[in-house]
């Protein structure tokens, strides 16, 4: 799945979304919807809400909507997930009740059923029959045996913030400036600026930036477009300022990338 479609996932009718993938460093982020995830281990970690959790063993997270949260990874990494999004009404349906705590649970090899119900989880997935009993199984089995970390602040700026990121989320491959998202949230640009800044720890643009980045990372992967229809599809406006970026972010051309992940 492209990272374009993870980032602005529409759940289906049953509000339930399975995707599995290699491990990748993403930046400061947030949800409408609850995530609940299955890392291998891998050099690095996630921070959520401002808490870092290294990933050195097998790990599940539960991230509520509006969490912060970002991954890590430092150097390079095999790492797999399987990830569930679900919106609350699954919750509500089994009378399931995790408080918008933000939930971690490792080792996760010492409780192999919640291993097992991911793996169920995914192979129903890919039989097009992903399981909601299943899903409220693997929350209620979290919330027993899992550990709350750091919930999220519920501020003026923080709540500011989570609003621009879902606009930039939703936005990234559209000539999106700072200004017009200010405008959409009624406050200044340089108020906006500055509250994203120290709430996301990189700029707007940058966060921008990256976000087309990774998703052109991965639509390389597929081999079936251009390099320069890549390139506009993920927002940039011209094929030398993305060529630049590019090979500043990986450290090799967009065609070099693509040969790589080919091997």
């Amino acid at each position: 799945m492209a990272m374009e479609d993870m980032l602005n996932i529409r759940l289906p009718a049953e509000n339930l979304f399975v995707n599995r993938g290699t491990v990748f460093t993403f930046p400061t982020h947030t949800h409408s919807y609850y995530e609940m995830t299955l890392y291998d281990p891998f050099p690095g970690g996630i921070t959520v809400n401002g808490q870092f959790c290294s990933v050195d063993v097998p790990s599940v997270f539960l991230i509520t909507p509006s969490d912060f949260h970002c991954i890590r990874v430092d150097g390079a990494s095999e790492a797999r997930f399987i990830k569930i999004g679900f919106e609350e009404n699954i919750l509500i349906k089994f009378g399931l009740n995790i408080q918008d705590h933000p939930i971690v649970l490792k080792p996760a090899t010492d409780h192999r059923l919640i291993i097992d119900l991911f793996h169920e989880i995914w192979d129903l997935h890919q039989r097009g029959n992903a399981s909601v009993v299943l899903v409220s199984a693997a929350v209620f089995y979290l919330a027993q045996h899992g550990t709350e970390t750091a919930t999220a602040l519920s501020g003026k700026r923080h709540l500011l913030t989570v609003q621009a990121l879902r606009y930039a989320n939703q936005f990234f491959k559209n000539d999106i400036r700072l200004s017009a998202v200010a405008q959409q949230l009624s406050v200044s640009p340089q108020y906006l600026s500055a509250v994203f800044t120290r709430e996301v720890g990189v700029g707007f643009s940058s966060y921008i930036r990256e976000l087309r980045l990774r998703t052109a990372a991965e639509l390389l992967k597929e081999h079936n477009k251009n390099i320069t229809e890549i390139c506009f599809e993920c927002g940039f406006q011209n094929l030398s300022h993305f060529l630049r970026c590019f090979k500043q972010r990986y450290g090799v051309s967009p065609k070099a990338y693509r040969r790589e992940t080919m091997k």
